[in-house]
């Protein structure tokens, strides 16, 4: 059975994915992103569209909690939102399917700058 979740739904899927990961220590980042925050990346096109629609609620799969993770990661490795939009666009032709992570760990990625930053284990 797949899974979807609502905006408030993938925030606390989010929250307990990244508790396990390292702190930032850049304080400009928030550990933990926000609905706000979610449907920004989802604007500027680091997230990608909701997997379906319940009336006008969006509903979202493993995939989107499997990117935010992922951008979170970046972030708190230093990567700017910019620098996470060119790795993503770089990467798309050739079908980064974020979605793996949440099924039992992302297979690491060809490239070394984001093989460590792609660690994922679901729980």
């Amino acid at each position: 059975m797949d899974v979807s979740w609502t905006l408030s739904d993938l925030v606390e899927q989010a929250a307990t994915a990244i508790a396990s990961l390292p702190a930032p220590t850049n304080g400009q980042i928030r550990a933990v992103p926000d609905e706000r925050t979610i449907r920004y990346y989802g604007t500027i096109g680091l997230l990608d569209r909701p997997s379906a629609m319940r009336g006008r609620t969006a509903l979202y799969d493993r995939k989107h909690l499997a990117q935010v993770v992922a951008i979170k990661r970046l972030q708190t490795a230093g990567r700017s939102l910019a620098e996470i939009q060119a790795l993503i666009v770089e990467r798309r032709p050739q079908r980064l399917d974020l979605g793996e992570a949440a099924t039992g760990g992302l297979q690491p990625l060809d490239r070394d700058d984001l093989r460590e930053v792609f660690t994922i284990v679901e729980r």
